[in-house]
């Protein structure tokens, strides 16, 4: 009993420090590009009337709460996934264990658990976004079907509601999740003996109002709504980034470098062994288990700390999450070798093979790799692993068994985190170096440490601006394709969409369509950021469509310069800041001119 106390302590010690640690991080760094995304949707959702994603008016009140505060937003994003997470990981491990333990004891492991979850960070693009409300949506969704039951109670009725929550929750984060998460509820449901009328219209008639409020809230009416979706639909077609349908069908390949396969299967088969000696009876055993479990714990700390290197596996190095359900997978073939496999349990059966397919579900429309993307969510893969032993017949100290394959989980988090935080995604330093006090976003309500380059790219543009007449809220159209980021930083209003996306096939038309929606009063006062130089900058000539020309409608007041190394080279920009010149009620009418001669 003590040497047991004893692993639930150091486990659940070395999740509260991984967890703190993401935390600590999430004061440093920042992304001009996808994460500044996120922010500005999430900020000004309403300056936009196109969108197939909605998750800024979901977090939107959360940015209200917390002032606007990006190091705030980014802690609360990571608690909240993790959060969830707990609470998924103790429901499920409480339907698949028949073994009775503690209260503590299922809390702590289904702690330990949840720290697989931080996994979700490892580009280190820690905002809340579509991809973290898609997350959360299907946690939310997931805990819901754990709770589901055809009986009438009030624990099967939250569950359904659940469900409705979850799946609305995915529609407004990306509706081809929603898509996929529906047909999984519907199979999973069915397979587990589930399904019930009632339940099936508490879910169906929750989604729906949601969904109806959410019109109502967003665009005055469901026909509003709709539309915002078919223009969002418009941008994304007109970009020809991969979102196309016809693209989301397919088979992405997966290669497995020979290290990255040897390092999966040598500690999913370590993590199987411990797991018996933990398990075992005699105090020799549980004692030689519980200082191998130390080691891994301690291994995981020294990632986290920069004490140990972090091997890079490249592309695919987010599976090797699937070192933690490889254990369960063989210590449930080992005790089946020994008679110990429970009669065929379908409702268990079901269960597992969602949890399998749930990443996918995640990953579903995406434009990059299925297996890189699912990889993010491999929670659930770990969860399918610990799952198994719910198949095998009961034995004591089931719970604190599964410890190992957790800690395995844990040091695959560790691992990955600690590569993102060394090469955070388009940054130029790693974040411990960021050492720089920066103050950015609109009303300056957020302070973070930065590097030396980012911090002087930023406040370059804020003092050009500001010896020119600017003030925060100005709106500003940014054709350098890569630089949203600056002007939220700086306190403008990003003009048409977050991001004028460049660099794509369609980016032209992608941005034209954007500006055709903003109206002329907006466009005439609007300030310019140019980078001619920029192998994703929109072409000028984009002006023309609305009665303006850069150099004859628009003075220089400033150039900014993010300095970078010859490691970081793309990163490095060269920029123009430009204020409209021309008289506003002249370039009002020569841009309804120019509307008007289409």
């Amino acid at each position: 009993m003590l040497i047991a106390r004893g692993m639930q302590l150091g486990a659940g010690a070395v999740t509260a420090a991984l967890l703190g640690w993401v935390l600590w991080a999430c004061g440093r760094g920042f992304d001009f590009t996808d994460e500044s995304l996120y922010l500005i949707w999430l900020h000004s959702p309403h300056a936009y009337a196109a969108s197939v994603t909605q998750f800024g008016f979901v977090y939107h009140p959360l940015d209200w709460l917390l002032g606007g505060d990006i190091a705030l937003l980014r802690r609360a994003n990571v608690l909240l996934t993790w959060g969830l997470a707990w609470v998924a990981a103790y429901l499920f491990l409480s339907s698949m264990l028949n073994e009775q333990a503690t209260k503590t004891t299922r809390l702590v492991i289904s702690a330990v658990f949840a720290g697989s979850s931080l996994i979700f960070f490892q580009l280190w693009l820690p905002s809340p976004s579509y991809n973290s409300l898609t997350f959360q949506a299907i946690l939310v969704a997931f805990s819901g079907l754990l709770l589901a039951d055809r009986r009438r109670a009030r624990a099967s009725d939250a569950g359904w509601l659940l469900v409705a929550l979850g799946g609305w929750m995915a529609f407004m984060a990306k509706p081809t999740t929603a898509l996929a998460l529906a047909v999984l509820c519907a199979v999973y449901l069915l397979c587990a003996r589930k399904l019930s009328l009632r339940g099936a219209i508490i879910s169906l008639l929750g989604a729906a109002v949601l969904l109806v409020v959410s019109a109502w809230l967003i665009d005055g009416s469901v026909q509003g709504f709709i539309q915002r979706i078919r223009s969002g639909l418009a941008l994304a077609q007109a970009l020809g980034g991969g979102h196309e349908f016809g693209k989301m069908l397919r088979v992405d390949p997966i290669f497995l470098p020979d290290p990255l396969t040897q390092s999966i299967l040598a500690a999913g088969a370590a993590a199987a062994v411990v797991a018996f000696l933990v398990g075992a009876t005699g105090w020799f055993s549980q004692a030689v288990g519980a200082l191998a479990l130390l080691v891994a714990l301690v291994y995981a700390v020294g990632l986290a700390w920069g004490w140990l290197p972090a091997q890079d596996f490249g592309k695919f190095q987010g599976m090797a999450v699937l070192a933690a359900p490889l254990s369960g997978l063989g210590v449930f073939a080992v005790r089946g070798l020994m008679g110990h496999w429970q009669a065929l349990q379908l409702k268990k059966w079901a269960l597992l093979l969602l949890c399998a397919m749930l990443p996918f579900a995640y990953a579903f429309g995406t434009n990059n790799n299925y297996w890189v993307g699912a990889a993010a969510t491999g929670y659930f893969w770990l969860l399918a692993g610990a799952g198994l032993w719910g198949l095998t017949k009961p034995r004591a100290g089931a719970w604190v068994s599964l410890l190992p394959m957790g800690a395995i989980a844990l040091v695959v988090a560790a691992l990955l985190l600690q590569l993102a935080m060394d090469r955070p995604y388009r940054q130029l330093e790693a974040l411990r170096t960021n050492a720089h006090p920066t103050v950015l976003g609109p009303g300056g309500g957020s302070s973070l440490l930065l590097s030396e380059a980012d911090h002087r790219y930023i406040e370059q543009f804020k003092q050009a601006a500001a010896k020119a007449g600017f003030s925060v809220g100005t709106p500003m159209i940014d054709l350098t394709g890569r630089a949203p980021g600056v002007l939220y930083a700086g306190g403008a209003l990003n003009v048409g969409q977050p991001w004028l996306i460049g660099g794509y096939p369609g980016s032209l038309g992608f941005v034209s369509q954007a500006l055709d929606s903003v109206s002329c009063e907006v466009l005439a006062s609007s300030w310019l950021l140019l980078e001619p130089e920029s192998p994703r900058a929109i072409p000028q000539a984009v002006l023309a469509r609305y009665g303006a020309d850069a150099v004859m409608d628009y003075v220089p007041v400033g150039e900014i310069v993010r300095q970078a190394d010859a490691a970081h080279a793309d990163e490095a920009r060269r920029q123009q800041v430009l204020k409209p010149s021309r008289d506003t009620a002249a370039a009002v009418r020569a841009c309804v001119a120019a509307k008007a001669a289409r």
